[in-house]
């Protein structure tokens, strides 16, 4: 069972800082001082999604996660449990 739901678990999106502010509801600049302030952020390339969400979720109290479509977030919560 522990073997079906590793295989099945949500896959992380790769999103560039365009697709992060559609995602999370912000601009490229706040996306840049998350980033300063240390967010798993690649302002150049690709950022790992749920790598982003975990990050905000254990530094901050933070509405860009709240904003979140709430399926992308029941992902990221299906793939820090299995």
């Amino acid at each position: 069972m522990i073997k079906q739901a590793k295989d099945s678990k949500p896959v992380s999106p790769q999103m560039t800082v365009a697709e992060l502010c559609a995602t999370i509801g912000t601009t490229p600049p706040v996306v840049n001082k998350l980033a300063d302030a240390g967010a798993p952020v690649n302002p150049a390339g690709k950022t790992d999604l749920f790598g982003l969400f975990e990050w905000l979720f254990v530094h901050q109290d933070h509405p860009h996660l709240a904003a979140a479509d709430e399926v992308l977030v029941a992902q990221w919560k299906i793939f820090r449990n299995v």
